[in-house]
């Protein structure tokens, strides 16, 4: 499956849980061009743009299930944990 993201994004690690993926869509963008322009590093980091994560169950086979949520700017490489919990 496709899963829509903002554009070509440095996606290094991603965390998981028992039933959800969730998926980083982070402001760290795949721009080649710009390496062999300026010369550098082909990731760019974007400060102006949003930080999003999306929320996908690992059975899901359709990109519009998919939740989605906006955070600051930000980017990680290295995810720690992630779990699930209910509101019993």
């Amino acid at each position: 499956m496709d899963i829509p993201i903002t554009s070509m994004r440095m996606i290094h690690d991603f965390p998981a849980t028992e039933n959800y993926i969730i998926i980083p869509d982070l402001p760290l963008e795949f721009k080649p061009d710009v390496a062999v322009k300026e010369g550098g590093s082909v990731f760019v980091y974007d400060i102006k743009q949003d930080s999003r994560y999306g929320v996908m169950h690992k059975m899901n086979d359709q990109p519009n299930k998919i939740k989605w949520f906006t955070l600051p700017n930000h980017y990680v490489f290295h995810y720690a944990n992630s779990w699930e919990e209910t509101n019993a």
